[in-house]
């Protein structure tokens, strides 16, 4: 068919198809994401295990070591870099261009359940999206108002269990990086006289509140047509219940955790600060998930933040 001859016998169809392919060109460059550059990402996967008191050395004989013979044969994996610190070892797994996410999660968890034998006390590891190294894409920070005379780095805990929840729920928001700050936590300041009367040592105490601080299955029983399931809840929910903890009881004394030690609600020793323009703050950084939108992962982010500003965070 000769296009130039249809065009000039039927206009009122070429017009028409003009002005379709223009609505439809118009329609899909509202649609068209900005960004300033282009989304061009490997998949990165980081896996976080605490192990508190533990020294770097230890960290990488007892969870690195273990964790990388069954990590290494994860399918996909281009780079493996571990990181070894004090309380806490850190593994970073790099990915081949093209390897869903989804898959990379799924293998890496399967993978990590094959290790079991990890030391007392190490925290159950936790698997991230985004890589140890990637970089936090908008920054914000919470400030306290003029009137509240409370440190600002006493709300690190409040962040962490009303106000992080709402960020991260954001599509495209793969974690937050919260810097500076001091979490709240119960402290016991033991009275050396007391330890050395007694003959108890911080080991020992140590080993008995841990001992003692949880919750035991004691299996199930069969009443009449009913099955109630046993368990015994003796982990510590404040400090009149700690302190009540029974150290040494035998025919002539009875010793209480209280009577050696004071118990109480406090922050723990901040070892950073952050401020902007001579204010504290605590600094927030958000950090995206692979092949998301900044531009609009920002207008999305800076909504919730004035939601949260003119309601819980006024409030507060």
């Amino acid at each position: 068919m000769d296009i130039i001859k249809y065009s000039l016998h039927k206009p009122v169809s070429i017009v028409v198809v003009v002005l379709l392919l223009l609505i439809f060109g118009i329609l899909a460059l509202n649609k068209l994401p900005l960004q300033l550059t282009p989304n061009v990402s490997e998949a990165k996967i980081s896996i976080i295990t605490a192990w508190p008191g533990a020294s770097p050395r230890e960290i990488e004989q007892d969870i690195i070591d273990e964790q990388e013979l069954v990590l290494k044969n994860t399918p996909g994996l281009l780079i493996y870099e571990a990181k070894a610190q004090d309380n806490l070892a850190t593994i970073t797994l790099t990915f081949k261009l093209g390897t869903r996410i989804e898959k990379a999660l799924l293998d890496v968890s399967n993978k990590l359940s094959e290790v079991n034998n990890y030391p007392d006390n190490v925290k159950k590891p936790i698997i991230k999206a985004t890589g140890e190294s990637a970089s936090p894409v908008i920054w914000t920070m919470l400030r306290t108002l003029p009137e509240n005379p409370n440190d600002i780095d006493t709300y690190k805990t409040y962040l962490d269990d009303h106000v992080r929840e709402h960020i991260e729920r954001v599509p495209g928001v793969a974690e937050l990086l919260i810097l500076s700050g001091t979490k709240k936590q119960m402290q016991i300041t033991l009275d050396i006289h007391q330890l050395a009367k007694y003959r108890l040592s911080i080991d020992d105490i140590i080993e008995r509140i841990r001992r003692h601080n949880q919750d035991i299955s004691a299996g199930s029983i069969d009443i009449d047509r009913r099955n109630y399931r046993i368990r015994t809840t003796a982990q510590f929910r404040d400090a009149h219940s700690l302190g009540e903890l029974i150290l040494i009881a035998d025919n002539n004394r009875l010793v209480r955790l209280s009577d050696i030690a004071t118990i109480g609600f406090s922050y723990a020793v901040a070892n950073s600060f952050s401020a902007l323009e001579g204010t504290k703050g605590l600094i927030i950084g958000v950090k995206p998930e692979n092949n998301t939108n900044i531009v609009a992962l920002s207008n999305q982010v800076e909504a919730v933040v004035k939601q949260l500003n003119a309601g819980m965070l006024k409030e507060t």
